[in-house]
Parts: C-alpha cells; structure tokens; sequence
C-alpha cells in the first residue's frame, strides 16, 4: 500500500499569553461622550427658543378687543307712604281716619283691624371665648 503524505509541522512559534476580557473603559468613555454631546445639542436649541415643550418664541399678535355693547338701564321706583292720622282705637279694630262716603250722602265707616304685635324675641347668647381668643 502507498504510504500516505504526511503534514510537515508548523515550526514552532513562541506561545501567546492567554487572552484578556475586553476593558469596560472604552464602553464608560463612550457614554459620557454621548451624555455630554446631547446635552450641548439639546442646551444650544433651548438657547435659541427652539425647544417644542417650551413652546419657544412667540410672535407679537394683534389681538383686537372684543366689542361690548354696553346698556344703561335707569330704573325708577316711587315709593309712596301714607302715614295714616291718629285714631283713639278699641281693643281689635281700628277706626278709619277717613269715613267712607257711599252714593247716598250718608257717611259708613268701615272696620280696620290693628296688626299683631311684633314677636318679642330672647336675647342671643353670649359669644363663647376659647383659650385662642
């Protein structure tokens, strides 16, 4: 049987040093980079009054006044008072000052009543005072 061609040999290499994990330096750098570039970004458009949650800039409008119709009302009340004369009553009616003439040329007087009397009403209490006031 033929013989089978065989693999020369790598020369021989000095070996490598174990491989180290990655630095989480690169990755910390990164985000602060990134913090501090957004952070211009979003100050220099607040600076210029373009940031929408600010509502930026607002233009002067001409805002004209509402018309009001403006109306006088002049109310006039007369309050007329008729203080009747004194008149010797009885106990319950009250003759009129007045007589009442009636078709006839004879004089009838009609009856007037007296009103109730005014309610007498208690004192009201005294107010109470507290260790505050």
């Amino acid at each position: 049987m033929p013989e089978r061609p065989t693999r020369p040999t790598p020369p021989a290499t000095p070996s490598r040093p174990a491989a180290r994990p990655p630095s989480v330096l690169p990755i910390y750098l990164t985000a602060a980079l990134l913090f501090v570039a957004m952070t211009a970004f979003l100050g220099a458009r607040v600076a210029d009054g373009r940031d929408p949650a600010l509502g930026g800039k607002k233009t002067a409008q001409v805002v004209l006044p509402k018309r009001v119709l403006v109306r006088k009302v002049i109310i006039t009340k007369r309050i007329t008072v008729i203080k009747p004369a004194p008149v010797q009553s009885t106990p319950g009616t009250v003759q009129a000052s007045a007589p009442v003439q009636s078709g006839g040329g004879t004089s009838v007087s009609a009856p007037v009543y007296a009103p109730a009397p005014a309610p007498v009403y208690a004192p009201a209490p005294a107010p109470v005072q507290s260790a505050t006031s």
